[in-house]
């Protein structure tokens, strides 16, 4: 932060006194509690104290908007290092959304229809006013639920009118009967992501898990490591037909959004990861109670990934002879062999980053505490009847 920020600002206050005077000096941080892990939340904070707030020099005002976990309930409570230097504007139970979003409601769904080549959006009685009573009372107060019907609504494939008959229908079909916001929003998500698995299954040959494609690319982009990965290679890591990405993405811009970052110099290619629109999201898909039929454990995207980043290193030609000579043991012989392929897979990675991404590691530390010959055996002579992901995380438990 000194040197991003702080230290040019300070040159600039001396050597140009009237530009740094016509500085904007507010500083707006949304989602602080979306930084990965407590430890990160409370590092940005610390160093917001010290190199701002803690220095009467720097001109800066720093707008924090969160949720309150831990580390930041702890910072901004009595005796927290940030207590006598914050002014805590709590959102209580009392505020109500309801006419914020309305407003909201109407002004998009408006301009979304003067822009629409479908001439029923673009009647003055659209949307109808009990289509929007209706939308009110199902966000139950939630910004994020109206925010993500607009974003579903204005899908540029699609007619604005049909993808709000749609979110109607949905709600008039399932409609909540708890005051409870999650049922609504959770409605919502199952039925985008009910929709986009309904038309990826309708053309996908090879009867890909769908929602397990979905939390791989999601737990590779939200490891800082592998984010030199891109999606297309992510497909190959998943074996995947290529271009598997834009089909499954194309009907979930509503929730994930793509990024492109410029290339390193070692790759010919645009990288390309995701990220969703919102922590609730996020929130939705990792806990099994609210996403029912659509939950993929953590533990199963990883079994399944070390299993294929397994396949692939095994595709490597091993030249195992003098190895056997003095290796008669079975187990020893398998064991080498695999000891052989994470040295060459930790030179020359099959996928370029995956070592980075902390999988070797973990690759290394499933064949040394298991049996490896049986190991060996279970990926060389698959069972049909078993994915292959579900014998993988067997050894692992």
């Amino acid at each position: 932060m000194d040197t991003l920020l702080i230290n040019p600002v300070e040159i600039l206050r001396v050597k140009d006194p009237p530009q740094f005077t016509a500085l904007p000096f507010a500083i707006l941080i949304d989602g602080l509690d979306e930084c990965s892990g407590e430890d990160r939340q409370a590092e940005l904070l610390s160093a917001i104290k010290r190199c701002i707030l803690d220095r009467p020099n720097v001109p800066f005002r720093v707008f924090l908007a969160s949720r309150p976990e831990l580390a930041i309930r702890s910072a901004l409570q009595p005796g927290g290092y940030l207590y006598e230097v914050t002014y805590h504007l709590q959102l209580s139970d009392k505020y109500n959304a309801t006419a914020d979003i309305r407003r909201y409601l109407w002004r998009r769904l408006r301009e979304a229809g003067a822009r629409s080549s479908d001439p029923r959006a673009r009647f003055q009685s659209w949307p109808r006013e009990s289509d929007i009573n209706t939308l009110v009372s199902s966000a139950s107060g939630q910004f994020i639920y109206a925010a993500t019907v607009i974003k579903y609504v204005l899908n540029p494939r699609c007619s604005p009118y049909d993808r709000l008959a749609t979110v109607l229908e949905w709600i008039s079909d399932d409609k909540p009967k708890s005051s409870n916001p999650f049922p609504s929003i959770d409605l919502l998500y199952r039925n985008i992501l009910k929709n986009a698995k309904d038309a990826y299954d309708a053309v996908n040959t090879n009867k890909d898990d769908f929602m397990l494609i979905i939390r791989s690319y999601q737990g590779i982009s939200m490891r800082t490591e592998a984010r030199s990965l891109a999606l297309p290679k992510f497909n190959f890591l998943l074996d995947l037909d290529e271009g598997t990405h834009n089909l499954i993405l194309s009907d979930l811009g509503s929730l994930i959004t793509t990024y492109e970052d410029n290339p390193p110099k070692e790759y010919d290619f645009k990288q390309l990861g995701i990220s969703f629109y919102h922590r609730s999201f996020q929130d939705y898909i990792e806990d099994e109670s609210r996403s029912q039929e659509f939950y993929v454990s953590i533990q199963r995207v990883w079994g399944n990934l070390m299993s294929l980043c397994m396949d692939r290193t095994f595709r490597y030609p091993i030249e195992t002879k003098q190895i056997a000579e003095h290796l008669q043991d079975k187990d020893h012989l398998t064991a080498a062999r695999i000891n052989e392929c994470v040295n060459r897979w930790n030179k020359e990675p099959p996928v370029r980053g995956i070592s980075d991404a902390c999988l070797l590691q973990e690759f290394k530390s499933v064949w040394s505490q298991k049996n490896p010959g049986r190991l060996f055996e279970e990926l060389e002579e698959p069972d049909p009847e078993i994915p292959l992901y579900d014998r993988f995380i067997s050894f692992r438990l």
